[in-house]
């Protein structure tokens, strides 16, 4: 099963409101592994930038920052 990816398997009979939970769970869990997904590379291409040279660079760095900073402890507080 795991090798396949499967989110949680379902006997039948199964019920349409047990069917429609566990599809809103599975989408959900997808949803949150690509928005980790997404950030990691966020985190990786805001790492590889050159330092700032100027102020007004290092003020666009620092919002890019807490930017990222915001969405790292929206993704934590979730698991």
């Amino acid at each position: 099963m795991n090798r396949g990816e499967i989110y949680r398997y379902l006997t039948k009979p199964w019920d349409p409101d047990q069917l429609c939970s566990v599809l809103h769970q599975a989408c959900a869990h997808y949803q949150a592994a690509v928005d980790r997904f997404r950030l990691l590379i966020d985190l990786r291409d805001y790492l590889a930038q050159e330092q700032p040279t100027g102020e007004g660079d290092a003020a666009h760095r620092a919002e890019e920052g807490k930017e990222l900073l915001g969405r790292l402890e929206g993704v934590l507080s979730r698991r």
